[in-house]
């Protein structure tokens, strides 16, 4: 992606979040006006490691990825 003659890299990555994530992230938009959940979930980050919680708090069991979507029209021909 170029933008006026700067290349800007940009990864997608993939997260699993739970409804209190969702919730959390709804929150951050309404009350900083985020246009959008990534740019909630960069504001949240960067806001994190500006300033680290003191004393750490306990993390939350890493999620585990749910099935996976069935995608319609594979599978046998008729």
């Amino acid at each position: 992606m170029h933008y006026f003659g700067i290349m800007i890299v940009v990864k997608r990555k993939g997260l699993y979040l739970d409804d209190q994530d969702l919730q959390l992230i709804a929150a951050i938009m309404r009350q900083y006006g985020c246009v959008s959940e990534s740019q909630a979930v960069r504001l949240a980050l960067r806001a994190l490691a500006a300033r680290p919680l003191f004393p750490p708090v306990n993390l939350p069991p890493p999620g585990k990825p749910g099935p996976k979507p069935k995608v319609k029209g594979k599978g046998k021909k008729a």
